[in-house]
């Protein structure tokens, strides 16, 4: 069983992701190209300081991932974070260790440690938000 790390390591990078979607490629570069983020210099340092990599469960067909990724993305390149992502149904393995309610709900997020170590996860919606 491979570890978070390894699918990150074999994940492809947020830019290459974006740059080879199928579906829903132009709404995401339309909200990639449009948000900024608020200025919050204080956040950024720590995120910086913090070396993440984040490791996202994501779909080209998803609405959430296509409102998520693109602001994702803005954020890691201002903090200088790595953010690769793996494609849901090819990781069905992975995708199952991050279940909500019991379904397969993407995107997910999953921040690991300068060494590998999982720091935490973050899913699209709250069980109870939809």
């Amino acid at each position: 069983m491979m570890t978070e790390l390894e699918y990150f390591e074999h994940a492809i990078s947020l830019e290459k992701y974006m740059a080879q979607m199928e579906s829903n490629q132009e709404k995401t570069y339309a909200i990639y190209e449009k948000f900024e983020l608020p200025a919050d210099p204080e956040f950024i340092d720590m995120l910086k300081q913090q070396q993440l990599k984040i490791l996202a469960i994501t779909e080209d067909w998803c609405g959430d991932a296509m409102m998520v990724n693109p602001i994702l993305r803005k954020l890691a390149e201002l903090a200088d974070l790595e953010v690769r992502c793996v494609y849901r149904d090819d990781n069905p393995e992975l995708m199952d260790r991050y279940l909500t309610d019991g379904g397969k709900s993407i995107p997910k997020y999953i921040f690991l440690s300068e060494s590998g170590g999982m720091g935490a996860a973050f899913a699209e919606s709250p069980a109870d938000g939809r």
